[in-house]
């Protein structure tokens, strides 16, 4: 017999987005429902997290968060659930 653990998330269980700076571990989060704009530099080192001109980054945050709200709009009204198979918890 085999046995098969397959994990999925709703994208209603996304409540928040992190940030961790990869220079000094500093971790910030940001509710998605109170999400605007991602931050440009680390607030605790100041690491530069994209180039300042690099506004694909920005837009592409903003795009990845409200498609996220627009998702969990049509699945509330409509008759279907969505999720997300992930690769299941780390060993």
């Amino acid at each position: 017999m085999t046995v098969q653990t397959k994990c999925f998330i709703e994208l209603s269980d996304i409540v928040a987005l992190r940030f961790d700076c990869k220079k000094c571990k500093t971790i910030t989060i940001f509710p998605v429902e109170e999400f605007r704009d991602m931050p440009h530099i680390c607030p605790n080192c100041e690491q530069e997290f994209y180039g300042f001109h690099d506004n694909v980054t920005k837009h592409t945050m903003r795009e990845f968060v409200k498609a996220i709200r627009a998702v969990n709009a049509m699945t509330e009204k409509g008759g279907f659930l969505f999720s997300l198979q992930t690769s299941g918890p780390s060993t």
